[in-house]
This record gives C-alpha cells, sequence and structure tokens, in this order.
C-alpha cells in the first residue's frame, strides 16, 4: 500500500461511475447494432454473419463502458469492471423481458460475452505509465 500517494480529487463516486459506464455501453451497443443492420442492410456485409458482428459489439460495449467506469472511478478496478458488466447484463436482460416477452434464447453466449468483455478490461486495466515504479509493483 502506498501511503504517500496524493489525492488530487477527480475520482467519481461508485455508483456515478458505474452508472455512466452502463449508459456508454447500452448507447454504444445500439449504435453498433444500428451499424451492423445498416451494412447488412445495404449489402455490404451478408445477413449470415450478423450473430457474429452482434457478439463483437456486445463484447465491445461491455469493454467500453468498464474502461469508462474503470477510467472514472480509478480503485477497486476489477470489482468496477465486473460491476459494470453484471448491470449491463441486467439491463439487457430488463430489455428482453420488456420488448420480446421473456423469451430467452442465448442468453448463455450473452452472460460469457458481456462478463467476459468487462473482466478482460478488469485484469489488463487502465493503470498508465506509472504502474512499475522502482522496480516495484504499484498497486
Amino acid at each position: 500500500m502506498i501511503l504517500s500517494k496524493k489525492t488530487t480529487g477527480k475520482a467519481v463516486p461508485m455508483p456515478a461511475g458505474v452508472g455512466l459506464g452502463v449508459a456508454l455501453s447500452v448507447v454504444s451497443l445500439l449504435i453498433q447494432c444500428a451499424a451492423l443492420s445498416w451494412f447488412v442492410l445495404k449489402g455490404v456485409i451478408g445477413g449470415e454473419i450478423i450473430g457474429y458482428g452482434s457478439m463483437g459489439a456486445l463484447s465491445l460495449s461491455a469493454m467500453l463502458g468498464a474502461a469508462v467506469a474503470s477510467a472514472k472511478i480509478k480503485r477497486r478496478q476489477m470489482l468496477v469492471c465486473l460491476l459494470t458488466g453484471a448491470l449491463f447484463l441486467l439491463v439487457l436482460v430488463l430489455v428482453t423481458v420488456i420488448c420480446f416477452g421473456g423469451r430467452f434464447s442465448g442468453v448463455i453466449t450473452t452472460v460469457i460475452v458481456c462478463l467476459l468483455g468487462s473482466g478482460i478490461v478488469g485484469v489488463f486495466g487502465l493503470r498508465g505509465k506509472d504502474r512499475y515504479r522502482h522496480g516495484h509493483l504499484k498497486v
């Protein structure tokens, strides 16, 4: 533990940072899915690729939301990233219940992709240049 670390006062409280990350994940997923359907509609890509594209968009959205939440909160990065991924998954499940009458198809794959995407950001982190200092791992 580093005791001589100065606080900058720029960190965001955990609920606000996680909420921002989840909101950004949802907006990012909507934009990516709209772009993917536009490409399919215009014939740029074939319709058979839409499943892979939607899983890629889901993973990228989970990663983006976790990265933003982690960068804003600046502590407990793994917990923040997994919490952001879990809440993003909860939003997706709620949208499925509301819009599709609760018919779940491929929910296990969605859980794996969503939590794996946010977990990757938590493991590798966004720590910056001064992670290694004087031969010791800075925590």
